[in-house]
């Protein structure tokens, strides 16, 4: 079980260049911020939200972490949606 909050969690996120010799990269993003489990709203797509300050890397591309894995304190969970807002990163968890 994963206490609500402080936390660090870190997501890597590979991309595959084009061309006849595929290139990966990995970035990592750090973030530090609150865990937050569901309601008891089962109506709704997520299982946990995290907050966190803004992800710059969501400003150019708004769905790199859909799909993606948070490691937080060891354990991954799958992130289905991130959004920035003026102060803070919303990021919902599977």
């Amino acid at each position: 079980m994963i206490r609500r909050y402080p936390h660090k969690a870190v997501v890597k996120i590979e991309t595959t260049s084009e061309g006849p010799i595929p290139e990966v990269t990995t970035t990592t993003i750090e973030l530090e911020g609150r865990y937050e489990p569901t309601s008891e709203n089962k109506n709704l797509d997520y299982s946990a939200k995290f907050y966190c300050p803004l992800i710059y890397e969501l400003d150019v591309n708004a769905k790199i972490l859909d799909g993606q894995k948070m490691e937080i304190n060891g354990s991954f969970i799958g992130i289905s949606k991130a959004w920035n807002y003026q102060t803070h990163c919303e990021i919902w968890l599977d």
